[in-house]
């Protein structure tokens, strides 16, 4: 189970809903997983909230600062500000529950219980289900009539919702006292009137009382979906217009935002099915402790590339969250499940044939082929600040080599080759087999001493690599480290800017590969470059696919056409990248 410290709204007036939450969800975390208390101004204090949730909540499990070794952060807080998710998250993972704020875009995770009115930026999951947290009651015969009311308007009631609905009782001759249960919450400033109804005082889990009582008169929130779930007729009376359109989008029957329709009371008293929503109790698809203890992150709330946590999401689905970095451009994921791919035989083998057809090896002339044109072109731009053009003699490390196309096409072409690959067979071929170093292992952890034991390259390469690295940044930053002033940094990658990408990005991200964590474009290869002392001296796109492209448009201008246009516009879905270690 998850360590996590969850964040709920601790605002005054605001009701108590999100805490209360929040401390059911304490029980479905991790030992060492605590709530935040801060105490800032016009916010609940440490023992308002102790005694606010009574023996449901002990004060060890009570936290004042965001500091500690927690797996992720959990935001309950209805609308976090900018400000606010960057002095919580400080590079952490954060899910947001139900948060529609400003901070919405950065949010590792969203989770919606409640439906929302814009369609901007979607969750990761979306489940109405989920706010009960326990499973329908089933299909129970609605009444005939309402004759018992239970009214239960949060911890706080601050509309004063409950006295509105009293007084509408008494106006409408309907629910005498003996038929009717108020909740009072802990935190309710006027004291419910006990000779109109049976008080339940400082109730902090009201459910139990369901079983008594036809109806629940509250506002919209958790509790009319407890009440479905419980097989109760919910009817809503609404603190602002705001919470009337989100009933009305959730399907439920408001007697009005501020004031009650009486003429709405008396119908809904005398017709109860009118109030149930259209679709019924509401099942849920996911269950909280599974999704809680599946997450996984994979990488801190930040872009791999420059570090920045200014970011717009691209897709949330519910193992990852794609993003585009605001300061240099990249592209990103960020996964929520274990990755289970290792780079060993079968990778290139059985994986390799389901993929394409054929073995790695089977592949090796075609890709040998690619190799050349790679060659030529570095060949061209060799010498750019001044030294020799030229393959001849110039020492080249291919990372990520596999079985050798790359490295074997260079010692043709007169280079001096290395290579290193992580999948211990592959190197261990193309050592004794083409007669080339080779070193087993990953990049990131072998010292430039091992990588480069006799001084730095004129040439390092990476052929569809650079995309798996966890760590770009450091990546790049040893790769600049291990050129000489104006070697040459060669390296393909999928292109997000391409046919695929551009026209049903959506579909392009799904389908990516869960361990390419960063999306490359040839624009933002630039900028994100520039930052590790590379110039970018030549983009050459590739994967050119007249078939990707729209439906209409193969019709209107055949394939020919729309590969030519892939091609004037470098709408390829593969690019190559070359660039220069500035002096």
């Amino acid at each position: 189970m998850k360590r996590v410290l969850l964040v709920p709204s601790l605002k005054k007036k605001g009701g108590t809903g999100h805490l209360l939450r929040c401390v059911r969800l304490l029980g479905l975390c991790g030992p060492g997983s605590r709530i935040l208390v801060s105490g800032g101004p016009g916010e609940w204090n440490r023992g308002e909230v102790l005694s606010l949730c009574g023996p449901r909540l002990r004060e060890d499990q009570l936290a004042e600062n965001p500091d500690g070794s927690y797996d992720f952060i959990l935001c309950d807080r209805r609308a976090t500000s900018a400000d606010e998710y960057f002095r919580l998250s400080a590079g952490r993972p954060c899910v947001g529950l139900d948060e529609g704020g400003p901070a919405r875009p950065f949010f590792s995770f969203i989770i919606d219980t409640f439906p929302r009115l814009s369609s901007r930026f979607p969750a990761n999951i979306n489940d109405e289900g989920l706010i009960a947290e326990s499973p329908p009651a089933g299909e129970l015969p609605v009444p005939a009539a309402l004759k018992t009311a239970l009214l239960s308007f949060g911890g706080e009631d601050p509309a004063g919702l409950t006295g509105l609905t009293l007084a509408a009782f008494d106006a409408c001759g309907l629910f005498p006292p003996h038929t009717t249960g108020i909740v009072e919450g802990p935190a309710f400033r006027v004291s419910a009137p006990r000779e109109r109804g049976t008080v339940y005082a400082g109730r902090d889990d009201i459910r139990p009382l369901f079983a008594d009582y036809d109806c629940v008169f509250t506002s919209f929130g958790i509790t009319p979906y407890e009440a479905l779930a419980a097989g109760r007729v919910p009817v809503l009376v609404n603190p602002s217009p705001y919470h009337e359109k989100l009933s009305r989008k959730a399907g439920f029957y408001s007697l009005g935002a501020g004031k009650i329709s009486r003429r709405r009371l008396k119908k809904i008293a005398a017709s109860p099915a009118l109030a149930l929503p259209r679709r019924g109790p509401l099942a849920a698809r996911e269950d909280f402790a599974a999704i809680l203890g599946g997450l996984s992150a994979s990488s801190p709330a930040a872009c791999p590339v420059c570090g920045s946590p200014l970011r717009g999401p691209l897709l949330r689905l519910r193992e990852a969250s794609f993003f585009r970095c605001r300061d240099c451009g990249i592209s990103y994921r960020e996964g929520f499940s274990a990755t289970n791919i290792r780079y060993d035989k079968n990778y290139f083998f059985e994986d390799y044939r389901r993929q394409y057809g054929k073995t790695y090896l089977e592949d090796f002339a075609a890709i040998t082929g690619f190799a050349r044109q790679r060659l030529a072109c570095i060949a061209r731009l060799c010498g750019a600040a001044g030294g020799k053009r030229g393959l001849t003699g110039k020492t080249l490390l291919d990372i990520g080599c596999a079985y050798g196309p790359f490295v074997a096409a260079a010692r043709d072409a007169g280079c001096v080759p290395r290579g290193i690959d992580i999948a211990e067979d592959a190197a261990r071929h193309v050592s004794s087999v083409l007669g080339i170093p080779a070193l087993a292992g990953d990049f990131l952890d072998l010292p430039p001493e091992t990588l480069a034991p006799e001084g730095p390259y004129d040439i390092v390469s990476l052929w569809f690599v650079i995309e798996h690295f966890r760590q770009p940044d450091k990546a790049l930053e040893k790769i600049a480290g291990l050129l000489v002033p104006g070697g040459i940094l060669a390296f393909s990658t999928p292109n997000l800017r391409g046919v695929s990408g551009l026209f049903c990005l959506k579909k392009f991200l799904a389908a990516s590969p869960a361990d390419h964590v960063t999306l490359w474009d040839p624009r933002s290869s630039r900028k994100a470059l520039a930052r590790f002392g590379l110039r970018v001296l030549k983009i050459r796109v590739t994967g050119h696919h007249g078939e990707r492209f729209p439906f209409l448009m193969r019709l209107l201008l055949r394939q020919r056409g729309c590969s030519l246009i892939s091609r004037v516009f470098g709408l390829g879905d593969t690019f190559e990248v070359y660039a220069e270690k500035m002096a």
